[in-house]
């Protein structure tokens, strides 16, 4: 069968988790995936061993819905051992855990990361929703099979897309990533990013993750993986933070947090020494993400203790380095009418009093420049130079943008990206 004739996901469940089956088939083709599941697809008279052979060869990657129960029906096993069989080394991302119950994974499975949805279908769908397409995004568009196919796999619409209007952000990395022993000397570089969310659709695919795969500093050996830290956090609200903390203190908190969070993304203990471990074993680096809640962008010295706690993180030198990006939203900042009337803060002053807390603490370069509008007359035009697409196609985006000087990337988005899919698709 023809590769582009391949749906993007078989879903593989245990029989009594057809109702969660049935909502991951839904929420996954409703953001313009394709699906096989077998109360859908499978024919009633059709032999069952033949149509799940079938349907493992027809996807591209396959879901699991890990629970007690996935575990012990029938068929199962022989579904999701025929992605693992293909991608042994994990490099494909073809085999896509997502957690439906609080079950231990152990064996095989304990070497893939996973998608947490426990308890989150049946009590707030729209989370569960959330956490279902920024973890099947970030494998879908974070990963390449090999170097031979990086820029066929890599340059798709959502890809290009993600490379405008990033200039600034190129020379902060230029500046903060040290030469190319910095790639390989398992450091911990850790940055955030502020602005409207506008400007970042689709979060981080569009900001760290192109810009180092764009970055002349060739990687040592694979390209970043892409993983979201979620997991919910409790702050420490009885402090009012009036005060600046001393760095051994902030430093203590932030790595709590910090463990707290890659733990659960990692399957490891939150011990240091056991996050340590495991990243020290990667082979790739990897790019964690936190999109920060209301309270957390609020919370500059939170941001702070985290930025704190990674970069005293040391990998080894024969361990690739791995980065951390906190992603926070201004649109936060005036969330409420009281704050809109009476405690107005602006992006410009959030900005400022972060970039002073950080270099109190000795973190200069980890926040980004700000975040921009592309504009048409010049950002546009230089992000033709990443395009392999004709005249007849240029003239088309230069047509839609006609009437624009500079816009929103996420308005942008979707003038172009008809225009980039129509082009990729023939």
């Amino acid at each position: 069968m023809e590769e582009q004739k391949k749906k993007d996901f078989f879903i593989s469940h245990a029989s009594i988790d057809q109702k969660e089956a049935e909502w991951v088939a839904v929420t996954l083709e409703n953001a313009g995936y394709t699906t096989i599941l077998d109360t859908k697809n499978f024919q009633p008279a059709q032999n069952f061993v033949s149509a799940m052979n079938k349907a493992a060869i027809q996807a591209k990657r396959t879901i699991a819905l890990v629970s007690e129960n996935y575990f012990q029906a029938n068929y199962t096993e022989s579904e999701w051992t025929i992605a693992f069989a293909n991608d042994p080394k994990r490099e494909k991302g073809l085999l896509i855990p997502i957690k439906i119950q609080p079950v231990k994974l152990e064996g095989l499975f304990r070497t893939v990361l996973y998608i947490d949805l426990v308890g989150l279908i049946e009590t707030d769908q729209a989370e569960a929703k959330r956490r279902l397409l920024n973890g099947v995004n970030s494998i879908v568009y974070g990963q390449h099979e090999s170097n031979q196919r990086k820029e066929t796999k890599a340059r798709t619409p959502e890809y290009l897309l993600g490379l405008l209007n990033r200039k600034s952000q190129h020379k902060h990395f230029d500046d903060q990533i040290p030469g190319s022993t910095g790639m390989i000397e398992g450091r911990a570089h850790g940055f955030c990013v502020f602005g409207p969310r506008i400007e970042w659709p689709n979060a981080i695919r569009f900001t760290l993750s192109h810009l180092l795969e764009e970055h002349k500093i060739p990687f040592p050996k694979l390209a970043p993986e892409i993983r979201p830290l979620e997991a919910k956090l409790n702050l420490n609200s009885e402090k009012t933070r009036k005060n600046q903390p001393s760095i051994s203190d902030l430093i203590s908190a932030g790595e709590k947090q910090l463990c707290t969070l890659l733990s659960l993304r990692l399957g490891c203990s939150p011990e240091k020494p056991a996050i340590l471990e495991v990243l020290q074993q990667k082979e790739r680096p990897y790019i964690f993400y936190r999109e920060l809640t209301s309270d957390e962008v609020r919370d500059q010295m939170f941001i702070a203790g985290l930025l704190l706690a990674w970069s005293r993180l040391i990998f080894g030198a024969n361990a690739p380095s791995h980065f951390l990006l906190i992603v926070c939203e201004a649109d936060y900042l005036n969330q409420s009418m009281w704050d809109r009337l009476f405690k107005t803060k602006s992006a410009n002053q959030w900005r400022q009093n972060l970039q002073n807390l950080l270099l109190h603490y000795n973190l200069p370069k980890a926040l980004l420049p700000p975040l921009s509008s592309p504009s048409v007359e010049q950002d546009v035009e230089d992000w033709f130079k990443n395009l392999n697409i004709d005249d007849q196609q240029r003239t088309m985006i230069r047509k839609a943008l006609n009437n624009h000087t500079a816009i929103p990337l996420g308005n942008l988005k979707e003038i172009l990206f008809p225009i980039l899919q129509k082009h990729h698709s023939s």
